[in-house]
């Protein structure tokens, strides 16, 4: 099913990026990377639950919407597992006020000195793709 999943993003932006998908052990991870180099973004399954583990924009890039669409296409293949993802962001910085702004929240009993774990749940999402892959098979 997850090499299913990463065909189907390679196919749809095959121009724009690459991707790999390893497995490691129980955890499986979606490697994705612009052609040129501009940003990656890591996501998968670790220890039984989704999380993006790394997003990168080298910094003459940003501010033209590369990491606001790899992070799309990173919870698009983690929302085909699970009903939220996670991610830990330094608490205050701009990232964490961008990852809010995207519908993250923080979880306050997992909150460190400098880092917070937030998470955003994907329920609606799932819910409206199986009402059109049913109105689709009528």
């Amino acid at each position: 099913y997850f090499q299913n999943i990463n065909n189907m993003i390679r196919t749809n932006f095959q121009k724009e990026y690459v991707s790999h998908l390893s497995r490691t052990g129980k955890y499986h991870v979606n490697h994705i990377m612009m052609k040129d180099g501009s940003g990656y973004v890591e996501a998968g399954d670790y220890d039984g639950y989704g999380m993006i583990n790394s997003l990168d924009v080298d910094y003459g890039y940003r501010f033209n919407g590369i990491g606001t669409y790899l992070l799309s296409l990173a919870e698009n293949f983690v929302a085909h597992y699970y009903d939220e993802v996670y991610i830990y962001v330094k608490y205050d910085s701009w990232m964490h006020t961008w990852y809010e702004k995207l519908g993250y929240k923080d979880i306050p009993e997992e909150k460190g000195q400098d880092y917070v774990r937030m998470v955003k749940k994907f329920i609606q999402y799932k819910v409206k793709v199986r009402m059109i892959s049913n109105e689709a098979g009528r």
